[in-house]
Parts: structure tokens; sequence; C-alpha cells
């Protein structure tokens, strides 16, 4: 269920590489730094159990490999969680990778979101889940990534997983 699975969570990103041979673990999710991680303390003092937002895999990830993100949104907006009605007819599926287009014009309000105009496309950087009012994107046209609400965009090419 994904929102049991994203309560309490927040995103974080990781400081390092682990790959498989690395791992004494099977539960232990690989990663490459830099990856973007959901992941959600569980109250063991050395690991999270973590999602990946490229591949979907889900596992535990080390506490001291994770940088926890600025802010975690659903602090942030936490009023965007309740325009659900309309945002589960724009996207039918509760997790897609693909792209989309935006369907306002939106100034950023913080430094990490994405400028949009009306018709830009956005490729989706790892998943867009349902539980969770932003998602990562990849503007097409100036190569920038950053935050994009999911408000703001209508699918355009997504893919159900």
């Amino acid at each position: 269920n994904l929102s049991s699975l994203l309560a309490g969570s927040f995103f974080a990103k990781a400081l390092f590489t682990r790959s498989e041979e690395d791992e004494d673990n099977e539960e232990q999710v690989s990663f490459k730094k830099n990856d973007l991680l959901v992941v959600r303390d569980t109250g063991q003092d050395s690991m999270w159990e973590a999602t990946m937002l490229s591949t979907g895999s889900h596992g535990q990830v080390p506490v001291n490999a994770m940088q926890p993100l600025p802010y975690p949104f659903y602090q942030k907006y936490p009023g965007h969680a309740g325009c659900s009605s309309v945002e589960k007819e724009l996207f039918e599926n509760a997790i897609v990778t693909g792209s989309c287009e935006a369907i306002v014009d939106y100034s950023p309000t913080s430094p990490d979101e994405l400028q949009l105009n009306q018709g830009d496309t956005v490729e989706i950087q790892g998943l867009l889940l349902r539980g969770l009012a932003i998602f990562i994107g990849k503007h097409t046209s100036t190569g920038l990534t950053g935050f994009v609400h999911r408000a703001h965009v209508k699918p355009l090419n997504t893919i159900p997983l």
C-alpha cells in the first residue's frame, strides 16, 4: 500500500555507490552516488527502509549512506495531498514513469523547483507516485532537473509500473 509506505517518509540522496558485490545482506538495496530514494526511519539505528525512485526496488539502506533532502515534502506541502480527486483522473496508475506536459505556468517558490510554462514537456526522473504531490522532473527544452508539482502536469507518455 503506497500511502502506508509514504507515511513518515522523506527523500534522501545516496552519498556514495553501493553495489551488489558490497552486500552482505540480501535485503539491502544497491544504489549509486546521488540516486534519489524515498526512505523511512523504521527505528533501527543503522538501517532505513528505502524505495529507489529510479527503479522502484525496495529494501534496506545504511543510514550513513543517505543524506536527507532539505525538506520533507509532506511537511512543506501538507495541503497539496488533498486535491486528489482531480489528480487520480489525470494519473490513473499509482506509479508511473515517462513524460508529462505542463498544464499551467509555474514560477518556483524554492530553488529546487522547475519553472514551467503551459505546454512544456517534463520527463519524469525515476517514478511519479500517486501518494506524493511532488516528483522529480527534467525539463526537455532547458535540460534542468528539479521538483515538479503533480497538480501542474498531465500525463503525456506515461508508462505504468
